[in-house]
């Protein structure tokens, strides 16, 4: 990455880190943390390889799939979640043969779910500075 491109990256995302890290209650800064560091980890990465590794037309592909999520209503995702999730779920299905089991609704559930949420308003901003 250029030195252009990580000056204007770099305090932004130090910005959102220390938003985060001083606007969110005590008892929930470690969760809202996580969310954070989490979609730094997964579109960093993303939005590099979607600006300068991929070809042109795979990377409309690409973009598209991040901005599907954003097409369907929060509430829809969040309530397709829970069906996910719950005790029956599809999740707890699937983890039965291995003799595991899903996160249920705590705040394991809470980061998956937000961090889901949120990964696209982190890509797309990423993309956009480096392409």
């Amino acid at each position: 990455m250029s030195a252009i491109g990580w000056s204007v990256l770099l305090p932004a995302l130090l910005a959102g880190l220390l938003v985060a890290a001083t606007h969110v209650p005590l008892g929930k800064q470690v969760l809202a943390k996580g969310i954070v560091f989490i979609d730094i980890a997964i579109a960093l990465p993303m939005a590099y390889f979607m600006a300068k590794v991929v070809r042109p037309g795979l990377r409309r592909v690409m973009l598209a799939l991040v901005l599907m999520p954003l097409w369907a209503s929060y509430l829809v995702k969040v309530y397709a979640w829970r069906v996910i999730l719950q005790e029956n779920g599809i999740l707890n299905w699937t983890l039965e043969p291995f003799g595991l089991t899903g996160p249920g609704f705590g705040n394991v559930a809470t980061w998956l779910v937000f961090s889901y949420l949120w990964l696209p308003f982190m890509i797309l901003p990423v993309y956009a500075g480096l392409d």
